[in-house]
């Protein structure tokens, strides 16, 4: 697995091979993450048209995942 970023994870959580966690995450107690899954606490904007989508501003709003998810 691959985990970089603001990553919190709660007691009692797994996460499998080849699951990816970046950006700013929060998983709380007890969760189970799948081998495969992506979970990417940020976005790249889209809000302009004349310009490539890898040269707009990055978004943060984060991804929580609550207890036992």
């Amino acid at each position: 697995a691959i985990i970089r970023g603001d990553v919190y994870i709660g007691n009692d959580c797994s996460v499998n091979v080849n699951a990816h966690i970046a950006g700013k995450v929060s998983l709380g107690h007890g969760c189970r993450i799948a081998s495969m899954a992506s979970i990417y606490g940020f976005n790249h904007g889209h809000q302009r048209t004349d310009i490539f989508i890898k040269d707009q501003p990055i978004i943060f709003k984060g991804v929580t995942l609550e207890n036992d998810v």
